[in-house]
């Protein structure tokens, strides 16, 4: 299983997003820095069809993880851009089971609280 960690505290508005993802996922040089971009490169992380869309790829049937530290705090601060990864995420992960597949990406909030 591939797994990423997104620094939410880097994270304010849609340019940092794209920033972060950017960093964490390695898009192409001309991804667009908009949701319909995100959602188009996060479409294509399977190995039979990554087309260079980030630098990780997965296997056929395996699953992104997408750890969100401090995940409670950040949607709380930030809630419109919290819902729209949530809403994308929903997107893409639909347009996998739509080709015959298992959802590509699982977002797991990460709080200092369930640490304990």
């Amino acid at each position: 299983m591939a797994r990423i960690r997104i620094n939410t505290a880097a994270i304010s508005d849609e340019t940092s997003f794209h920033a972060e993802f950017d960093r964490a996922l390695g898009f192409p040089g001309w991804y667009g820095e908009n949701m319909n971009a995100w959602i188009d490169c996060m479409s294509y992380l399977r190995e039979e069809d990554s087309a260079g869309m980030a630098n990780v790829t997965l296997g056929r049937e395996e699953v992104l993880l997408v750890e969100l530290p401090d995940a409670e705090r950040w949607r709380a601060q930030f809630p419109a851009i919290a819902a729209e990864l949530w809403d994308c995420t929903a997107i893409v992960n639909r347009r996998y089971v739509n080709d015959g597949e298992s959802p590509a990406i699982a977002l797991v909030p990460v709080d200092a609280r369930a640490a304990i």
